[in-house]
């Protein structure tokens, strides 16, 4: 119960920390490419997208790395058991 609980705990925490990342990430990209073009009145909408690319992509990440996880458990507990 303890474990299932930290690996939760842990999980959610990488994943705030993935999703920040890949925010910062993108409005970097933004801030380099594409803010000469776009300009400031369209900041409140580009920073919307961004937040949802980093949401979609953080989630896609965290899944694969969760089913990795997974996968190597399961493995583990199947040679051993």
């Amino acid at each position: 119960m303890r474990n299932t609980l930290l690996f939760i705990l842990a999980g959610t925490l990488i994943n705030i920390l993935l999703m920040a990342g890949c925010f910062l990430l993108f409005l970097v990209i933004y801030s380099v490419f594409l803010h000469s073009r776009i300009g400031d009145g369209a900041m409140a909408w580009v920073l919307t997208i961004i937040f949802l690319a980093a949401l979609a992509v953080s989630l896609i990440i965290y899944q694969r790395v969760i089913k990795i996880i997974m996968r190597k458990i399961n493995n583990r507990q199947i040679s051993n058991g």
